[in-house]
């Protein structure tokens, strides 16, 4: 059976873990020859030896995993797509790390998520979930990182998406007729607004890390982003 390459890490498992699950489950002897540098680069050949039956259940196991790789960089490449505007240096985050160190765990969990719900608090609520039942890994984007033990990351699946939609909501309402009354007039450190990002037509969620006259010092909770803005550009958090 020819696999691409880039699939072997799923197919194989930590440790071998993976493929040794396959072989017992299928009673099929499962065989990937992993001596070439480049296999990420090229087709390569898994040898399965058993019976009929036992090869065809190996093969479709293989094939599962095949399926589930496509698809997780398929999703990547989207995300990454979607994303490419927001990323930037980020000169001052680090900056933020001691005022903003709880605070990022909190948001840590929350851009991981997906995020709760738009709502008429200006809380940011994280949704935290257990480790997915049967999963010794989980694939994950990292949109921003401030150092090794701060770094913000979202996870690939369904809620991330449900982040994407959450950030479509709050550009559709925040770039309508309706945001007309949640004018910032007192900012202050610590405060949850709506803002748009630099070279960016979304609105995303931030805090408010400092005001400097009338500038405040932003950071985008979901994303680890940073930027400065007049006051006059943010809003209240509906």
């Amino acid at each position: 059976m020819v696999v691409p390459g880039k699939c072997l890490g799923r197919i194989i498992g930590r440790n071998g873990d993976t493929i040794r699950q396959m072989s017992r489950t299928s009673k099929a002897k499962v065989y990937v020859d992993r001596t070439c540098d480049d296999y990420r680069e090229s087709e390569r050949t898994v040898t399965i030896t058993g019976t009929k039956e036992n090869i065809e259940l190996a093969k479709s196991m293989i094939q599962e995993k095949i399926d589930d790789e496509e698809l997780f960089r398929a999703k990547k490449a989207v995300m990454e797509a979607n994303r490419e505007q927001r990323q930037k240096p980020k000169q001052h985050v680090q900056d933020k790390q001691s005022e903003g160190r709880t605070d990022m765990s909190s948001s840590n969990h929350d851009q991981a998520n997906g995020g709760p719900e738009l709502s008429e608090s200006p809380q940011v609520h994280p949704a935290v979930r257990g480790w997915p039942a049967g999963r010794d890994y989980i694939e994950v984007y990292v949109s921003a990182v401030a150092n090794p033990g701060l770094f913000w990351v979202q996870i690939l699946s369904s809620m991330s998406v449900e982040l994407d939609n959450l950030v479509d909501r709050i550009t559709s309402f925040y770039t309508s007729e309706m945001q007309q009354g949640y004018d910032v007039s007192n900012p202050k450190t610590g405060d949850l607004v709506a803002a748009p990002f630099e070279n960016d037509t979304s609105w995303y969620r931030a805090k408010v890390m400092g005001v400097e006259g009338a500038t405040l010092d932003l950071l985008y909770v979901d994303y680890g982003d940073s930027g400065y803005l007049p006051f006059n550009q943010v809003r209240r958090l509906r």
